[in-house]
């Protein structure tokens, strides 16, 4: 009888060691499946960013934004609140049509917060005759914050131009002697 209870007991635990590995893994799956839900709603966010830019909608590019984010274009000053960036992004829209891609990123999200590092490639055509087309090459950052509503918004982008490798820059030509 004592054999019997024993091999009962070992059952038993064995079904509840089970019943929790199986629940443990269920909620493993469930965190899983809630990150890679986050993944694809900041890369979301990511492709309205570039559609708002794509089509000058300040409206839509507002909405992307918390009301005390911070913007840090290369080599201009930072950009503090809401309002402050969409003044500088009017500024923008209003004189250039802009073609922007994400060219690449990285996306890790942890509990309500999101950090993106991307590079993309803009060109600004201007919206009047005077001017030449520019582009550009950009790598950033991109810190983004759940709202309340459950949506994402940017906190803080920073980004910087590439630039040509410094000896590019440098580079002198110095005619060669004849001989």
């Amino acid at each position: 009888m004592a054999q019997r209870l024993k091999y009962l007991g070992c059952v038993g635990g064995l079904i509840l060691a089970a019943t929790v590995a199986q629940d443990s893994a269920r909620a493993s799956v469930a965190d899983v499946s809630s990150t890679e839900a986050n993944v694809h709603a900041v890369q979301a966010w990511l492709r309205n960013y570039s559609a708002s830019l794509n089509s000058g909608d300040l409206t839509a590019f507002g909405r992307l934004w918390v009301d005390d984010a911070d913007w840090a274009p290369p080599d201009a000053p930072l950009v503090s609140g809401r309002q402050a960036i969409l003044a500088s992004a009017r500024v923008t829209f209003q004189r250039y049509k802009i073609h922007h891609e994400f060219t690449s990123q990285a996306v890790k999200v942890v509990n309500d917060f999101a950090v993106a590092l991307i590079s993309s490639a803009e060109r600004y055509r201007p919206t009047t005759a005077a001017g030449a087309t520019w582009e550009r090459r950009v790598k950033g950052v991109i810190v983004l914050r759940r709202t309340d509503e459950g949506s994402w918004a940017a906190t803080y982008f920073i980004w910087n131009r590439d630039a040509p490798p410094a000896h590019e820059e440098a580079r002198v030509d110095i005619p060669t002697p004849r001989g």
